[in-house]
């Protein structure tokens, strides 16, 4: 107990990260409900599985370390304030919570269709304050999802 911050902390310790790996990522969904990335069990842990990549990836991020998967890593996870110790109990398998966009699938794949070839961002945010669509592009067309 003396030591316990020391030893949860050091890079010798893979405890979590072996926790981490049972627990299936939460999804993350468009305003309508529609599945904009899941998750699919692997060999290694979770491998994330993105409805489209071209239209999606860039605003949800690349991986756990990059956009939106980095800043809602513990909803996503089910950690922190997410955590909800009775329905892992209950299911019997270690879930994270899904997450809700204001994201509209449809201006989303409009505003992606009208940067496409070019360089840019955009947004769409009306009068109420939702980000309806949030688009980056480069030139290239090729995506590293």
């Amino acid at each position: 107990m003396i030591r316990a911050d020391e030893l949860h902390s050091s890079p010798y310790n893979n405890r979590g990260e072996q926790r981490r790996k049972m627990i299936r990522p939460g999804r993350i969904l468009a305003r309508d409900g529609s599945v904009i990335l899941e998750s699919e069990k692997g060999e290694d842990g979770w491998v994330r599985k993105y409805a489209d990549p071209e239209v999606y990836c860039h605003l949800t991020g690349y991986d756990y370390k990059t956009g939106l998967q980095k800043g809602l890593q513990d909803a996503l996870m089910g950690e922190g304030k997410y955590a909800d110790p009775w329905r892992r109990l209950m299911s019997g398998h270690p879930a994270g919570c899904d997450v809700v966009l204001t994201i509209d699938p449809q201006a989303q794949k409009v505003a992606t269709e009208a940067l496409r070839g070019r360089r840019g961002g955009g947004r769409a945010r009306p009068a109420h304050g939702a980000v309806l669509a949030l688009v980056s592009a480069r030139r290239t067309s090729r995506t590293r999802c």
